[in-house]
């Protein structure tokens, strides 16, 4: 008898861990970064005028700065910087790049428009092995309002961009993308160097962004990605590749399910 209820206790401890596989714990939030992102003007941020933007990556707790040895080089930069306004209008994919003093990076910023700005810094701490996403704002005269667009197509610098999914898109739920790039005339346009193609994400909570490189299998006039997005609601995607190049970004407007 007692040898029965110890097969039956395994057994249902087997059917649980199962079932935990097949549907995680979704109320499960990600652990914020340990680390804190500021940005600093030196001058003031205009609406079309270049600023240079002094950039600090410090841990919140033991508040020491984090040396460009102490990050992963991934795709060429141990600091991959996406930088868009409240609006979604204006996103920027900006590589901050060392200063004299360790721990200090800089680049040269040109809004579009006159308003506050956030971003999120791409790392991979060498002590964690992990990809984050550091937060940090950038204020403005004034801020902008999301408009929810939903779109499939754009047109970019005289390349027409074209978005579809291998099935609907919906929380918690892996889907494949793909952006066929092509000219006015709708020929085939090559896409060079998969390695440093991606998509940069926004939610439109204004808190919360995914990131996915091109798969390997990607063709020479298309880009073909994977994401498993957390939240359900209006998601902003930049599709950036490279074309003769030079980086040419697309904006895309798509709609996540919520998880049933």
């Amino acid at each position: 008898m007692k040898t029965r209820y110890i097969f039956a206790m395994a057994a249902c401890l087997m059917a649980v861990s199962a079932c935990a596989q097949l549907k995680p714990n979704r109320t499960v939030v990600d652990k914020p970064s340990p680390h804190r992102l500021t940005l600093i003007p030196e001058t003031s941020v205009d609406r079309r005028k270049t600023s240079n933007i002094l950039v600090k990556i410090n841990h919140a707790e033991e508040r020491t700065l984090l040396k460009e040895e102490q990050m992963k080089k991934v795709r060429d930069h141990t600091v991959h910087l996406m930088i868009i306004d409240p609006s979604f209008t204006d996103y920027q994919h900006i590589h901050p790049t060392p200063t004299a003093t360790p721990g200090l990076y800089s680049f040269p910023f040109t809004p579009k428009l006159d308003s506050s700005y956030r971003a999120w810094a791409d790392i991979v701490p060498v002590a964690t092995g992990k990809q984050e996403f550091v937060m940090g704002d950038l204020k403005g005269k004034r801020g902008s309002t999301l408009t929810k667009t939903v779109s499939d197509e754009a047109t970019v610098e005289g390349y027409r961009f074209a978005l579809s999914w291998d099935k609907p898109l919906t929380q918690y739920e892996r889907s494949t993308g793909t952006v066929a790039v092509s000219d006015k005339s709708g020929h085939p346009v090559a896409a060079e160097s998969a390695l440093l193609a991606h998509v940069d994400g926004f939610h439109d909570d204004y808190r919360s962004v995914l990131h996915a490189n091109a798969l390997a299998e990607s063709g020479e006039n298309k880009m073909t990605f994977a994401v498993e997005p957390k939240k359900a609601g209006f998601l902003k995607l930049y599709a950036l590749v490279i074309i003769n190049g030079k980086q040419v970004i697309a904006p895309f407007g798509v709609q996540v399910k919520a998880d049933k």
